[in-house]
């Protein structure tokens, strides 16, 4: 077949989960900070794909249309290879099945998502200094800019436990959208895999931790005085969105791995090469 069975895509995640925490740790850093700045790539096109789009195809397509390429995010991040701490929630299967120690779990996600952050940080500046959002000289707001800002408007607004369910769902989809990505033996494959739950998961509205890291503080930039947007809302968010994600993504691993988990360990069949792995 040109896909793996649902086992075995599950042997993949696991396969993937312990190469992972076998990465030094310069290379779990530096991948990090790509994981970081692809997110901030898929998430800097979603405000370019929404800008003026509601008005010609209607909300409800613009939203899907956004959310399709902000799918270029993960995309970057499993077929060019980086690190993201959302998908690395999958990796606490590993430690239940003891291939891998408690420790490097979550040795795995603090590097990670500290250097997430740093990558999100990092695509703000060349977006701030490129003036794609904001011009330099008269501080005029673009039109995508004028997008990203309501975009961050309305996250932080929303209560602690509207964003953390619309984390856990978040979550859900983007390791749904890893572990289909999994089944695919071809480059192509994968993409198709990848597109869809993340498609559905921007459309909808969630909230995924890394993606805000970006989507917020960049907003912050473009006023800074603002009493709409502070650095305590966006760490409100933030906090809230990462607990939901963390949540999503154990309802991912822990339920396949109860599923399919044999003898208390795994086999280590059906693996992948490691360039094609989140």
């Amino acid at each position: 077949m040109s896909w793996y069975t649902p086992p075995e895509i599950f042997e993949n995640m696991m396969n993937m989960g312990e190469k992972k925490t076998k990465n030094s740790k310069s290379q779990t850093f530096w991948l990090g900070i790509l994981g970081g700045a692809y997110i901030a790539l898929g998430s800097l096109l979603y405000t370019v794909a929404i800008t003026g789009t509601a008005e010609t195809l209607g909300y409800g397509a613009s939203k899907i249309l956004g959310g399709t390429v902000f799918s270029l995010g993960l995309i970057l991040v499993v077929i060019a290879g980086a690190e993201l701490f959302t998908g690395n929630i999958l990796i606490f299967a590993d430690a239940m099945g003891k291939r891998v120690s408690w420790k490097s779990v979550f040795l795995n996600w603090i590097i990670v998502y500290g250097t997430n952050f740093l990558g999100a940080i990092t695509v703000i500046i060349f977006v701030y200094y490129g003036g794609i959002y904001q011009s330099l000289d008269s501080g005029a707001l673009t039109e995508i800019g004028k997008s990203a800002w309501n975009v961050a408007l309305k996250k932080v607004h929303l209560t602690s436990t509207e964003i953390f369910f619309r984390g856990i769902m978040a979550n859900w989809l983007v390791c749904l959208g890893v572990y289909i990505g999994l089944a695919g033996k071809d480059i192509v494959s994968k993409i198709v895999g990848i597109l869809f739950p993340v498609m559905a998961f921007v459309a909808i509205g969630l909230e995924h931790c890394i993606a805000n890291m970006f989507l917020l503080p960049v907003a912050y930039v473009l006023n800074p005085s603002s009493a709409d947007l502070t650095l305590s809302l966006i760490g409100h968010n933030i906090l809230f969105a990462t607990a939901g994600n963390i949540m999503g993504g154990l309802l991912v691993g822990v339920l396949y791995f109860g599923i399919y988990q044999k003898s208390g360990e795994t086999s280590r069949k059906n693996e992948e090469p490691s360039s094609l792995l989140l």
